[in-house]
């Protein structure tokens, strides 16, 4: 039997012992420096691994982690759980059975890794408990890795910073290269972050697919619906899709000479050597149509290049050279890549529990929703991030409140459109994802039109 845990101190309970969740320990142990960490079902773990997690303070035990008495844990402290199990179903069986055995006895949140829909639905379906004077419903979130790392990068990395002007818009002009997990994520982020006022959203999208479009609008059918011409209070980008094209071929290249002025590339095509071999092709190549146009790129260290190119590296060592600005050809003349989705950033406490970003969001959802229905729903919670990204543009970019009132409409149009699959409807029903507010913003009643004023109003300061 695991002795009794009672203690005053935070406590994060991780299973398994593996290289990731050491990742996540040591990030945790830079965060809170006196926390207790546990390991648990240890029992096949590397001898090296053990070594590691003992050097930073770990307590390691060998057996199931639904064994461990959490539930006899000091309720004035928080435990923290997180399932990482290289197999979903372990994770979300876990995460299940925790939730209903630790509900009522103490204060917890679990941190589950699961990416399927399924385990959404699951997830938000069991009881989680009640407040209850000083004991809170369990917490129960499912980290989906990928998009947490592209909603980081989105909200540290201004779209707006690179877009082109062009008569008098600036155009955010986005080359999506491999239409996977990552660029899927990315495209539709790009959608509802780049809704505003002076600015126009415009993405190319490359795959190896010929389907690839066809496969888009399977999850996104509210775009196709949506229409071709921009309408006054309503989200509107430009997609143009490129499938069946190889990016070791010549139709590869001339494919991207026919797309105008990119801000920003991303590369995603499910190997990072390809990523990053692909990544170099084509500041290559932009720079060769730079060229061809009149205009001589700077490719020194300290050079700010056009377009920003953003890659899937795993690597670490791989992704330091990157993140540093020193991939260089032998006359000294620097790529300037950046990446994204390097271990020691995807498995970090920043990335794992978004603790700025979903307080930020629990802020914005409580302007027209309960913290019940935020804790329950991660359908609440995603988007409360979305708008929580968003208002730190809207809020540098338009000091217009009535202005930033529409844009937030806009962007919870795209948003909903691409990153929820919904149609508009005239009769709303979720599971149908149908919903009759999918319209431009004059043809809102005032009390929706007051939500997104509350939404703009609620912070005093940046939030970021």
């Amino acid at each position: 039997m695991l002795p009794i845990l009672f203690n005053n101190r935070e406590l994060f309970v991780i299973s398994p012992l593996n290289n990731n969740s050491l990742i996540l320990a040591k990030s945790i142990r830079d965060t809170y420096k006196s926390s207790i960490i546990i390991f648990t079902d240890c029992s096949s773990a590397d001898d090296t691994f053990k070594t590691t997690a003992k050097n930073i303070g770990c307590r390691i035990y060998s057996k199931s982690i639904e064994t461990l008495k959490l539930e006899t844990h000091n309720p004035a402290s928080m435990i923290r759980v997180v399932l990482m199990n290289k197999d979903e179903d372990v994770n979300l069986k876990s995460a299940l059975k925790l939730t209903e055995k630790l509900r009522g006895n103490v204060n917890a949140e679990i941190y589950t890794f699961n990416t399927s829909k399924e385990s959404e639905f699951l997830l938000d379906s069991i009881d989680k408990g009640a407040r209850n004077g000083s004991l809170s419903p369990i917490k129960l979130r499912r980290v989906n890795m990928v998009r947490n790392q592209i909603y980081l990068d989105i909200l540290n990395n201004s779209l707006f910073e690179y877009a082109v002007e062009e008569y008098n818009e600036k155009i955010i002009s986005v080359l999506i290269v491999g239409l996977g997990q990552y660029g899927m994520e990315m495209l539709k982020a790009v959608l509802w972050c780049g809704q505003m006022d002076g600015y126009v959203v415009r993405v190319n999208i490359i795959d190896k697919n010929p389907n690839i479009e066809s496969v888009f609008y399977r999850q996104c059918p509210g775009i196709l619906q949506r229409g071709l011409q921009p309408k006054n209070g309503e989200d509107y980008y430009e997609l143009n899709f490129f499938g069946g094209i190889d990016v070791n071929t010549h139709e590869f290249t001339e494919c991207v000479k026919t797309i105008e002025s990119v801000s920003l590339v991303f590369v995603s095509l499910g190997n990072e050597n390809y990523n990053i071999e692909t990544a170099i092709d084509l500041r290559s190549l932009i720079s060769g149509i730079q060229i061809d146009n009149g205009r001589k790129p700077d490719h020194t260290q300290s050079a700010h290049q056009q377009p920003r190119i953003l890659t899937v590296v795993h690597s670490p060592e791989k992704a330091i050279l990157m993140k540093e600005n020193r991939l260089s050809n032998y006359k000294k003349q620097y790529y300037r890549l950046d990446c994204i989705g390097v271990n020691s950033d995807v498995y970090s406490y920043e990335n794992v529990f978004l603790p700025k970003l979903e307080n930020m969001a629990l802020q914005l959802h409580m302007q027209w929703g309960s913290p019940e229905d935020f804790n329950n729903y991660e359908y609440n919670r995603r988007s409360s991030m979305a708008s929580a990204i968003h208002k730190k543009y809207r809020d540098m970019l338009m000091p217009d409140d009535e202005t930033k009132d529409i844009l937030e409409h806009k962007r919870w149009n795209a948003y909903m459109r691409s990153t929820e699959g919904y149609s508009f409807g005239y009769i709303r029903d979720d599971l149908a994802q149908r919903h009759p507010l999918l319209v431009k913003y004059d043809n809102l009643s005032r009390v929706e039109k007051d939500k997104d004023t509350k939404m703009n109003t609620v912070f005093t300061q940046p939030i970021f």
